[in-house]
């Protein structure tokens, strides 16, 4: 999805310096995208930041952070003291939420509980 967009904002600045308006832009998307083309107001937001800019690549945005490595080996190095801790333990240990460490141990450490025990997972395919 994000190559699509970034290849229709290519494609409005090339346009744009072709000297298209708005409208004809937005049209010419629509030939070629169909549903997928963004729409008229998107397409003169970004003529109007193309007059300031030539990148066509999203802005850095702030936001919530994803979880760093420092915190997945906080919850690996809690684990592996006691692998009998619970989700609850480690969350409070490590001062992080119990649905993060839940994910940081099912899906970045590749864990699961099994008799009170955290172990690996192992592919059974």
């Amino acid at each position: 999805m994000a190559a699509a967009k970034t290849e229709q904002r290519v494609m409005i600045k090339f346009m744009a310096k072709e000297a298209l308006c708005a409208k004809e832009i937005h049209d010419r998307l629509v030939a070629v995208h169909r549903r997928g083309a963004v729409s008229r107001s998107t397409v003169q937001r970004w003529l109007l930041r193309f007059q300031n800019t030539e990148e066509v690549k999203d802005l850095p945005r702030s936001g919530r952070p994803s979880q760093s490595a420092q915190t997945i080996q906080a919850v690996s190095n809690f684990i592996q003291q006691d692998k009998r801790h619970t989700l609850r333990q480690t969350a409070a240990a490590v001062g992080i939420s119990s649905g993060l460490v839940h994910k940081i141990l099912h899906k970045d450490l590749q864990l699961k509980k099994r008799a009170a025990t955290w172990l690996t997972r192992r592919n059974d395919a």
